[in-house]
């Protein structure tokens, strides 16, 4: 991903929609103001100090939380899987047989 640039002049209609150009504008189309590099986080107009830099410090946080706590779940669910998956491994043939007396009395 690259860099992108929001334009300086709180006034402009460009600023006020957080509307986000390319690295290869200087200036802004609408006032001709100085564009400066913004965070690309979608909401999020915060002005960078590094200009090579992607998203604020806050944005960056948020995403490393989110990949955290993405990280938990799926090894949550997955150590539930593998103790699903070995409760059934040992007690196949019990469930099996349980299985095929309930379907007895389903009705046709």
């Amino acid at each position: 991903m690259k860099s992108v640039r929001g334009c300086t002049n709180q006034e402009c209609d460009s600023y006020k929609e957080n509307v986000h150009y390319k690295k290869d504008y200087d200036y802004c189309p609408k006032c001709g103001s100085k564009l400066m590099a913004v965070c690309r986080s979608r909401g999020c107009h915060t002005f960078l100090d590094n200009p090579d830099g992607i998203y604020c410090a806050r944005c960056l946080a948020k995403r490393k939380d989110s990949a955290d706590h993405a990280k938990k779940n799926i090894t949550a669910i997955g150590g539930g899987l593998l103790v699903a998956g070995s409760f059934v491994a040992k007690n196949s043939k019990t469930i099996i047989s349980v299985a095929a007396k309930a379907i007895k009395f389903l009705p046709k």
